[in-house]
């Protein structure tokens, strides 16, 4: 009776063991994927588009090219911002 006990214990242990570790890895990937959006100025469509595919859901479907076009102008500003930080960093290092 004890080892049945202490089997059962195990794999339920082990099964917490093994959802914490996935859950702990999965936040670190979150965590990673969020910092590289900061450094990358994608930050502002990262939050756009989880806001528009959970919370405005309805009114994405309703009008996609237009939520599409707006996703594309806010990730087209931060390749921009991209271009003037080069020309700017090329100028210093010119000058």
């Amino acid at each position: 009776m004890h080892t049945l006990d202490f089997n059962f214990f195990c794999k339920i242990f082990g099964f917490f063991v093994i959802h914490h570790a996935v859950l702990s890895l999965g936040l670190a990937l979150l965590g990673g994927i969020v910092r590289l959006a900061q450094v990358l100025r994608l930050s502002a469509p990262l939050l756009y588009g989880a806001l528009v595919i959970t919370v405005f859901r309805p009114w994405y479907l309703a009008h996609t090219a237009l939520a599409d076009g707006i996703f594309l102008v806010l990730v087209g500003l931060a390749a921009l911002s991209w271009v003037v930080t080069l020309i700017r960093a090329v100028r210093e290092t010119i000058w």
